[in-house]
């Protein structure tokens, strides 16, 4: 696969994944949720990669209808946008490459913690946002929130992460809590009650006994 300044790191390595499944028929007709389990990714990753890869034409994505309802294809194009070589040139030093900085400043994590789902939102803020924690101390605090607002529930972590990743927002938000249908009409009756007993009550002071 040819270099391209458009695809991350983690876009190569599915590319190359993805090769594999092309063996057999010279097409992928996997889906995103068999890719994402084999791939040990979420299914919203699969498909922005998937779509970045598309678009700077490194395969073809084909839909065909059949009876059972519509198939997809996905072809490999093979040598798409090779550099050109450059004429031959006087050599330079080269300056020394830069380690890749780690998805995450932390090595151990809160047990509370969906440890998968973080990740998954480490990798769309840095992939997709191109944003990632300055320091481990940044990042911890988002942690604590993210576990605050879920009450340590990995589930609702989980479902919380790819809500926003979904929505393209920048950060983890509690989900609204609705309020029960009724509740204010309730609170409400029972007020008007409460007065109504109570000019009642004055009432029979006031004219109690009288004919």
């Amino acid at each position: 696969m040819a270099y391209s300044p458009h695809l991350s790191d983690s876009d190569i390595v599915f590319y190359g994944k993805l090769t594999g499944y092309t063996v057999k028929y010279g097409y992928c007709d996997a889906g995103n949720e068999y890719l994402a389990d084999k791939f040990s990714i979420s299914i919203p990753t699969v498909t922005r990669r998937i779509a970045r890869l598309e678009k700077h034409g490194f395969i073809t994505v084909e839909f065909i209808k059949t009876q059972e309802g519509t198939e997809r294809k996905i072809w490999l194009n093979c040598a798409v946008n090779a550099p050109k070589p450059k004429p031959a040139s006087k050599p330079k030093k080269q300056p020394a490459k830069k380690a890749p900085k780690p998805l995450s400043n932390l090595e151990i994590y809160p047990d509370q913690l969906n440890v998968e789902a973080w990740h998954n939102w480490l990798e769309y803020r840095r992939d997709e946002l191109r944003f990632s924690f300055k320091t481990a101390k940044s990042e911890t605090t988002a942690i604590n929130k993210l576990i605050k607002d879920s009450n340590g529930d990995w589930q609702l972590q989980a479902d919380m992460i790819e809500a926003s990743i979904a929505n393209g927002y920048k950060g983890i938000f509690k989900p609204k809590q609705q309020r029960p249908t009724g509740q204010a009409t309730t609170h409400m009756s029972l007020a008007g009650q409460a007065t109504q007993q109570a000019c009642s009550n004055i009432l029979d002071e006031m004219f109690g006994g009288q004919a």
